[in-house]
């Protein structure tokens, strides 16, 4: 018994025992960087997979005035904001890691959003072409459904996510039930 009074004295003299390590406002600012950075790298990510299906997002949105095209990006953009709402702590470790962690998330959630659009396209709304209604006949009831479910998958990755420190395949495993019941 005396060792382990001995040895909880000791843990309790350490300073850095039980203490979270809390954000400066330096860290603040470069974590918010690395966020709008994120955002950039899904603004390009979407402009890709826009001209894998055939259009152009700033012509549809810009020349074509296209408010269903608009509603879909839009609603992808709020969708990774929120996804990324999981991972946004501080990992108790260092501003490296923390940077670490939102570029590995932070990608892996732009991933998912966008295999997440392909399933909604197939499995979904299945009856019609959604590029052809959202794009060709301007339908923003459709592009709405989309956004509902770029929403509801970001939230399934926020909660999924929020866990991490179990690991990437646990994550993974928890996004992919969601994704099943949703």
């Amino acid at each position: 018994r005396r060792k382990i009074v001995k040895n909880h004295k000791i843990l309790n003299n350490n300073k850095n025992f039980n203490k979270k390590r809390m954000f400066t406002m330096w860290e603040l600012g470069v974590l918010a960087l690395a966020m709008l950075a994120l955002l950039v790298v899904a603004r390009m990510t979407f402009g890709i997979v826009s001209r894998i299906e055939g259009y152009s997002l700033t012509y549809e949105t810009v020349e074509n005035d296209n408010q269903a095209v608009g509603i879909r990006y839009a609603t992808f953009l709020l969708a990774v904001i929120v996804s990324f709402l999981g991972i946004l702590h501080p990992s108790g470790v260092s501003l490296a890691e923390d940077l670490n962690i939102i570029a590995g998330y932070g990608l892996l959630s732009i991933s998912l959003l966008v295999v997440s659009r392909w399933v909604n396209d197939y499995l979904i709304l299945y009856d019609f072409g959604n590029n052809k209604e959202v794009i060709g006949e301007k339908n923003t009831a459709v592009a709405i459904v989309e956004g509902g479910t770029y929403m509801a998958t970001a939230f399934i990755m926020a909660g999924a996510l929020c866990g991490w420190e179990g690991g990437f395949w646990v994550s993974l495993i928890w996004f992919g039930i969601g994704q099943v019941f949703l």
